[in-house]
């Protein structure tokens, strides 16, 4: 019986198991099915997929062919580089935000709009009248 640490992994290849990936989409119960293979070693063996799953994510880097010119690798070098020329500018961008949103949240707070069509014809502003020609200071009628 082949172990890889303390786990069974003999049990699981012989039931079509070859890859990490497959052990890692399993769902616990079927992998508990495979015999020999109780609750304790299949959570062992998602957990260890899970692990070596995310280790690959990590250490993968992404690599975008020049020649193969698609939608999606060109949203994502556009996107790329958006994201690299703002990069300089982010903290200060945020602690900017973040001061305006304290500066913010208390007047937005006061001009809620009004519930109902009664509060707001009590509360709407009064109506702007311009002014006449004669009545503008420094402008001759």
């Amino acid at each position: 019986m082949m172990t890889v640490g303390r786990l069974r992994v003999g049990l699981l290849e012989a039931a079509g198991y070859q890859t990490v990936g497959r052990v890692h989409q399993a769902e616990p119960y079927d992998l508990q099915r495979v015999p020999g293979i109780g609750g304790a070693t299949a959570a062992r063996a998602k957990a260890a997929a899970a692990a070596l799953a995310r280790a690959a994510l990590e250490a993968t880097t992404v690599r975008i062919d020049p020649n193969d010119r698609t939608t999606a690798a060109t949203e994502l070098v556009t996107a790329l580089y958006l994201f690299v020329q703002a990069s300089p500018a982010l903290p200060a961008t945020c602690a900017q935000s973040c001061a305006l949103r304290g500066t913010l949240k208390p007047l937005l707070e006061a001009a809620a709009p009004a519930r109902g069509r009664t509060a707001w014809w009590f509360t709407r502003a009064a109506p702007c009248r311009r002014p006449r020609r004669g009545q503008l200071p420094g402008v001759a009628g």
